[in-house]
């Protein structure tokens, strides 16, 4: 039986719609009931993630737009950090390739009556995505690439799911591996397991936990889930996101957005993609180009942009002939604007560092960045320069550049220098 439709409520034309996240239920039913309602209203659609495909179009449905502010916009007005992804695991993937081939590499090392029998029991890709020895897998490279990239600045991570099962499943795997220490967020249901029960959580304690996650000095590093806390979560200590959930349209963007929010010393979010094997870029094509530009970069293009960064750094001191020689290194940073224009240059090239460290690429530069560390130091104390200053670098970065001062005794010389120049 057809529903009756909505009847007219005003035909007034001085009647404004205001509709917050506009792209999620203005292509249906509530939508054409509403326009049934008001038919002379004047409709204003927000959102930040506005849908452009045949069937929804968020332009199409509000027409052109009064105001933008993009992506890119905030990234250079240093409002949100750029996010970079990177792919892992490829042998792991699931798009793109059949349950034959999945099943064959996940399940190697059973017998092929064993294989085809799990296959038949187990044949989605839910069910491969649950399967205990992709999740064991996935979980060494998290551990590993978790310690070595973003531990040492401190910042924390989210694990995002395929289903409530599959983050109970990384939960256990995590702890017996010794992994950083992590919780899973999200509902129970009364027909749960008792291993699902046993993580379910209640509204008080998923706030008591997001108030732990909050604080950068908590243990509490991971926050694993499936369906929670991926949209209108603001967490600046989180860093990186662990994506192994086939997430779409503007759920995918509003969940990589949870590490772009500013924070002290973090120059980028990063999301770590085990799920999707074809380019995050090609998912995101249901959107305008001009809307998510910036949204999400390779990381592998940081090794060229390290390498220019590099360069522009190194210019400054291409007519000392002796490195070894910091009086004449220090002596090409007299001028002030000089100096200023060296800051900009090094803080970009240490972002790119602290950004690539500890992949082998990043090495060839580690000594260039500690050399440039001891000159940047030397000219703080030479001219009192409180702009030269190594905080706003990562831990990772100033570690380097400690090294490298302490190594040479760079440290006495900066004291001395600071000395002459108060007397």
């Amino acid at each position: 039986m057809q529903k009756p439709k909505h009847p007219v409520l005003s035909e007034a034309s001085n009647v404004f719609v205001l509709t917050d996240e506009a792209h999620r239920t203005q292509y249906g039913s509530l939508a054409a009931n509403l326009r049934i309602a008001l038919p002379n209203a004047v409709f204003f659609g927000f959102t930040g993630t506005p849908i452009d495909k045949q069937d929804r179009s968020t332009l199409e449905t509000f027409g052109t737009y009064i105001d933008q502010y993009t992506i890119e916009q905030a990234v250079a007005d240093e409002a949100t950090v750029p996010i970079f992804y990177e792919s892992r695991l490829a042998e792991l993937h699931i798009i793109g390739q059949t349950l034959d081939q999945i099943f064959d590499r996940v399940f190697a090392d059973r017998t092929e009556e064993e294989r085809r029998a799990i296959q038949k029991k187990f044949g989605t890709e839910k069910a491969v995505m649950e399967a205990p020895r992709r999740i064991e897998a996935i979980c060494l490279d998290l551990i590993d690439h978790y310690t070595k990239y973003i531990a040492p600045n401190g910042f924390k991570a989210q694990l995002v799911t395929v289903s409530r099962r599959a983050a109970v499943r990384y939960k256990q795997k995590l702890d017996e591996l010794h992994g950083p220490q992590s919780v899973v967020v999200m509902s129970g249901s009364n027909d749960d397991e008792a291993d699902l029960a046993a993580h379910a959580t209640t509204a008080d304690q998923r706030k008591e936990i997001v108030s732990r996650f909050l604080n950068k000095a908590d243990p509490l590093k991971i926050l694993i889930v499936c369906d929670m806390l991926i949209t209108g979560f603001d967490a600046p200590v989180e860093q990186v996101m662990y994506l192994d959930s086939p997430l779409k349209e503007h759920t995918l963007l509003q969940a990589i957005a949870r590490v772009n929010r500013t924070a002290e010393n973090k120059s980028y979010g990063l999301v770590v993609d085990y799920r999707v094997s074809e380019d995050l870029q090609e998912a995101l094509k249901v959107f305008s180009p001009s809307d998510i530009k910036g949204a999400l970069e390779p990381k592998h293009d940081e090794l060229p942009r390290l390498q220019a960064r590099h360069a522009v750094a190194m210019r400054f001191f291409a007519r000392v002939k002796n490195r070894g020689d910091l009086e004449q290194c220090i002596n090409v940073l007299a001028p002030e604007d000089v100096r200023a224009e060296f800051q900009t240059a090094f803080r970009r090239f240490a972002q790119s560092m602290d950004m690539m460290l500890p992949d082998p690429k990043a090495l060839d530069y580690a000594s260039d960045l500690g050399w440039l560390g001891k000159i940047r130091e030397a000219a703080k104390a030479r001219f009192r320069d409180e702009t030269l200053d190594v905080s706003d670098c990562g831990d990772k970065v100033k570690k380097l550049i400690e090294d490298a001062v302490v190594a040479d005794g760079v440290q006495i010389l900066v004291k001395r220098v600071g000395a002459c120049a108060r007397s």
